[in-house]
């Protein structure tokens, strides 16, 4: 199980922890608790998760013994526009603390994913509950992190894209991986709505330049990435030469032939 002590050594900010052994999904328990009052900032970890979450209704595999499977309930005082950052500004703390902690560069790809050597290690998802147009009640932020290989390997939905941080993870580096990622994120999140972590994202992106396919509804159209702009929306030049920004978008890199 995950040692409270040890992930608190890395912070400043208090937090309570919620440790679970086995969660339907951390986002949803977490849910469940703001919905009945919860308070910033919650922190849920689990040692697996039996219905993981991804983006697009996907599932995150969650097995017990490989993984961080964590989220976090916050209460912000800015406005729900400023809740889409709360994604990268996850994205950019998680990569820095695999950095730090492992002594791996990762990448971001647009605008949730953690990637280490072209293979997805680690996903993010974030749920938000707004009382009115101009009031967050809450924001649930959760991330899951492939810290190894799973035994018997990856699922095989996933197997041709996933990859994991290590090989091998000590208990006590994954302590210190939860806390360094609370703490850098704390760090940007109470720096918001300053968008504090923008030079950072922008370092680490991925396809930049790169010709990438955009699932845009139900249609698909090629593009090639230029950057994001400072609300970390990704511009792409479409092939008939139109600029567009992206929101909630999904890409997949295009494989080039030969």
């Amino acid at each position: 199980m995950y040692n409270e002590i040890n992930i608190k050594k890395e912070l400043t900010e208090k937090v309570r922890f919620i440790i679970k052994e086995e969660v339907t999904s951390t986002n949803d328990e977490l849910d469940l608790l703001a919905k009945n009052g919860e308070n910033e900032v919650t922190v849920m970890l689990s040692e697996s998760q039996t219905k993981g979450k991804g983006r697009m209704g996907r599932t995150f595999h969650s097995p017990k013994g490989s993984g961080i499977y964590m989220s976090i309930l916050l209460r912000p005082d800015f406005l729900p526009d400023d809740c889409n950052l709360l994604t990268p500004l996850t994205a950019v703390a998680a990569a820095k603390a695999i950095s730090e902690v492992l002594s791996v560069k990762a990448d971001i790809k647009w605008v949730n994913d953690i990637y280490l050597e072209g293979r997805k290690a680690a996903g993010i998802l974030t749920k938000a509950a707004f009382s009115s147009a101009d009031k967050t009640d809450y924001v649930i932020v959760g991330i899951g992190i492939n810290l190894t290989k799973p035994e018997g390997g990856f699922h095989k939905e996933i197997e041709d894209i996933a990859g994991a941080l290590s090989e091998e993870v000590t208990p006590e580096d994954r302590d210190r991986l939860v806390g360094v990622f609370l703490r850098e994120f704390l760090s940007y999140y109470k720096a918001m709505p300053e968008v504090t972590f923008s030079e950072a994202y922008k370092e680490r992106l991925l396809y930049l330049g790169e010709e990438i396919t955009v699932k845009e509804k139900e249609s698909f159209y090629e593009a090639v990435v230029l950057g994001v702009d400072e609300r970390l929306r990704l511009k792409v030049k479409t092939k008939d030469g139109m600029e567009k920004t992206l929101y909630t978008e999904e890409i997949t890199i295009r494989k080039k032939k030969g």
